[in-house]
This record gives C-alpha cells, sequence and structure tokens, in this order.
C-alpha cells in the first residue's frame, strides 16, 4: 500500500500531537507529584534535609512551564 503526500504528513502531524499530549501528560505528573511532595514534606515532615523541598518546588515550577509553553504553541 502506497502513502500519499497528504496521507504522510496526516501521520506525522499525528505523530507529533502524540507526542506533545505525552509531553504534557509527563510535566503533569511531574507537577503534581513535586506540589504533594513538598506540601507533605513541609506540613507533615521535620525537614532533616533542606534541598529536598527546594529540588521539589524546582520540579514543579518546571512541570508547569513546559506545560505552559506547550499551550502556547498548540495556540499559535
Amino acid at each position: 500500500m502506497k502513502l500519499t503526500a497528504e496521507e504522510k504528513a496526516g501521520l506525522v502531524m499525528a505523530a507529533v500531537m502524540l507526542f506533545i499530549v505525552a509531553l504534557v501528560f509527563y510535566a503533569g505528573i511531574l507537577a503534581a507529584l513535586g506540589w504533594v511532595v513538598a506540601l507533605a514534606w513541609n506540613a507533615w515532615l521535620v525537614p532533616a534535609v533542606e534541598g529536598l523541598p527546594v529540588i521539589c518546588w524546582w520540579q514543579a515550577a518546571l512541570g508547569l512551564a513546559l506545560i505552559r509553553a506547550v499551550i502556547q504553541l498548540l495556540k499559535d
């Protein structure tokens, strides 16, 4: 079965969209986990290691920034 140029372009576009959806999903999981761990650490646990909450907040911030960037790309 031979694919036309339009069908190939459609398959490439579908692959790119699936990649973007997977990226957003992964970034959302990172952001959610970062927030939950940081909140639990700050609320219930005694912070024995000072660096851990900072890592969690940075992870959440980067995940949210990635989501914003993908949304901006989809708007344009």
